[in-house]
Parts: structure tokens; sequence; C-alpha cells
């Protein structure tokens, strides 16, 4: 007789249809638990962030998983209550009633935000199952840590050594980042401690390529936003680059996910059709363009602490085989992952210079027919998706039989 399959809850802040960055761990790994004996419940928000809708999103998890969406609770106070807190009371109450109607073994929640720490360490109080939290990205340092004041911060430390010491165990999605996480941390903590990065699809897609002209295509996918992915310093080094005439004839870049806010910097370095505004793209259709571009630019500028994430794009990036400009922190999470799998050309932030010489190596190698071989070389098997989840499975088995 085949053994039972295990229901874990999925605290997230994003799942499909939703279309963001948020939304690819979580969507992977609830594609593939089932085939490992976990049948995935998914508590996603609602109300308190909006994003794009991709509805060729559904079909990547239809079927494989049930989805629960939940509004912050109505309870107010005359006010007083701030919503991120009626969205923790809107989380436990549903997800308690998840629990009465179809029983729940394991509770999983990710960050980038605490808030989706909060009511799963609550939950997993209340129906005494075991708790794993996924640390996307650190909460107490870095790009995502702005507290208003000390009381707040002291606040925010606090309720992350709490979360952290009720999980049975912690996945990082960067090792970087658990190697700062376990030296903050107390040994006991810290032996929890595992790291399952980022996956791709795999996905087959028919590649995209549009541009008019033979023109070498470098392509950056993703959205741009202040702190975290500014692309001032790649359009500099593109503006610097397109001094050579011949290169400003033969080469752009294309932006699929939107300039926004930015499309002044364009206008103020006068790229004029050096740099193409695709504007917001379905996924299906930017792994496409991934697939039919040139060179990748992977961007990322957070630098200092804080650097040790890596970018989940990156991944996707990977197992196109394309050649990567990596516009990021030279001792970062990105630059790492690059020089892990021995591939890409990392600028460092310092300097458009390099990034200028980055557009050029490539764009040289293009002309010259020497592109192809400046892909990706490195074994990548080891970041599709199913793959990973297998990895969390166990991790998952660990926690149930007594070994977490």
């Amino acid at each position: 007789m085949s053994a039972r399959v295990k229901n874990v809850l999925m605290i997230v802040p994003a799942f499909p249809p939703d279309n963001t960055s948020a939304t690819s761990r979580p969507m992977h790994f609830a594609r593939h638990l089932a085939e490992f004996g976990y049948w995935p419940l998914v508590l996603v928000q609602s109300g308190l962030w909006s994003y794009p809708q991709d509805e060729e999103l559904r079909a990547y998890v239809d079927g494989r998983c049930d989805v629960f969406r939940f509004a912050p609770t109505r309870l107010d106070f005359l006010g007083l209550v701030k919503k991120p807190l009626r969205w923790c009371i809107g989380a436990l109450r549903a997800g308690l009633r998840i629990h009465r109607e179809r029983g729940v073994d394991l509770i999983w929640s990710t960050s980038p935000s605490i808030l989706h720490w909060y009511p799963a360490m609550g939950l997993s109080l209340i129906t005494a199952r075991p708790l794993v939290l996924d640390v996307r990205d650190p909460v107490t340092y870095g790009c995502l840590w702005h507290p208003k004041n000390r009381f707040q911060a002291r606040l925010r430390r606090l309720g992350e050594r709490v979360c952290l010491s009720s999980a049975s165990r912690i996945v990082h999605a960067s090792p970087l980042t658990m190697k700062v996480m376990g030296e903050r941390a107390a040994s006991r903590v810290a032996e929890r401690m595992v790291s399952i990065p980022n996956a791709f699809s795999g996905e087959r897609v028919a590649p995209i390529r549009d541009a008019a002209g033979r023109r070498c295509t470098f392509l950056y996918a993703g959205k741009l936003e202040r702190r975290v992915r500014e692309p001032r310093i790649l359009l500099e080094g593109l503006k610097i680059a397109c001094r050579d005439p011949a290169f400003a004839r033969e080469a752009c870049l294309e932006i699929a996910g939107g300039l926004g806010e930015f499309a002044r910097d364009v206008a103020e370095l006068d790229l004029g059709d050096s740099v193409r505004d695709l504007g917001y793209r379905p996924r299906r259709e930017c792994l496409a363009r991934v697939a039919g571009a040139d060179v990748l630019v992977l961007l990322q500028t957070i630098s200092g602490l804080g650097d040790d994430v890596i970018s989940g794009k990156a991944y996707e990036y990977l197992a196109a085989r394309r050649p990567i400009l990596g516009v990021v922190s030279s001792n970062g999470g990105d630059a790492w992952l690059l020089r892990e799998i021995g591939t890409g050309w990392i600028t460092g932030l310092a300097n458009a210079e390099d990034v200028a010489a980055g557009f050029l190596h490539f764009w040289r190698s293009w002309r010259d027919g020497a592109l192809s071989s400046a892909g990706t070389s490195g074994d990548i098997d080891r970041f599709d998706a199913r793959t990973l989840t297998s990895t969390l499975a166990r991790v998952f088995d660990d926690v149930l039989d007594g070994r977490g």
C-alpha cells in the first residue's frame, strides 16, 4: 500500500497568475512537490500588494496544488490596527480553516518579508505542526532593511530570532546568505540551516528575436527598481561603448519588463535607438526573448552587506546557455554563482568603464562569429526545478521523521 500523501501548507507572498519575482520560487516547488509525496496547499495574500497578472502562469501549476487566497481581516479597532497586522490575522485564520478542513502535516513559509513568517509561526504553535522557513532575501539587513527607528529595528530583529528559533529547518536560497545568517544566529539555530537555490523551469520555448536589422542584442529581462536593480551604471556603460561608431550601429540593449521611471535616464544620456524599451511582457515571452538574445544582462546593484543574495533570474539565464554580462557586485552572490558555473563577464559596480568593456567584449565576439562559444558550459542540471524540489522534499522528510 502506498504511503499517504502529506499536506504542506505553503504561505507565500505571490503565486500564479501573479507575475513577479516573488512568484517563481514557490511556483517551481509547488509544481513538483506532489511527485515526492507532498500536496501543496498554497495560502497567498490578496489586497496587500498588487502585481501584474499573467494567466499563462496558471497552466504551469494547474492541477498540481490547491490555492487559497485571502484578504486582510476586517478587524480594525477604529483604524488602530495596521494593515500588516490585519493581514497576519487573516493569514492565521485562513490557515486554521485549511487545517480543520484538509489537515496540515507541515508548514512552509517564504520571505521576502518577515510578515509571512509570523502567521506561519503562529500556525505551527497552535497546530503543533513543524515549521520550515524559507529565506529568499535577508530581512534584517540588506536592501529590504529600512527600519523607521531603533525601536522598530529591535522589534524586527527580535521577531526574526523568535521565528528562526521556532523553525525545525531554515532553507536559504543563497549559500552566502546562509553563511551570514549562520554567523549571526545561535549555534542551535545555525545547525538547522540548509541551502537550496532557486531553479529554472526547463520549459522549451521558441526564441523571439525582433530587433531591426542585424544587431548584437543585449537583453535585460525583469523589473528595474530603486536600491536593487538601478540601471544607471548599465546605461552609462552602454553610452561609453557607443563611442565606438561600429558598436553604436550594430548593438542594442533591450529591456523586457519596461524602463518605467528610468526612461528619463535613457533620454538624459541620449542613447536613442541603442535602447529598446519592450515594456511589460508575460513570463513565457520573456523566456522566449531570453532564448533569442545574443547576450543576457544580469543586473543587481546591491553592494556591501546584503549583496549575498542571488537573483532568481540568473538561473533562467543559465538554462538558456547564452553569454551573460553580469553588472553585479564583484563580491556578491550573483558573481559567486557565475564563477561557480564558470561563465559570464563580471563588471562590478564601481566603474561604468568596466561595464563598457563587457559590452565591447561580447560585441566583438559576436562580430567575429565566436559568441556561441561564450555561453554557459558548466553543470546547470543541479538547478532544475524538479531536482531542487526533490531536495526540499527530503528536508520535509527529515523534519517529519524527527531528523530535522
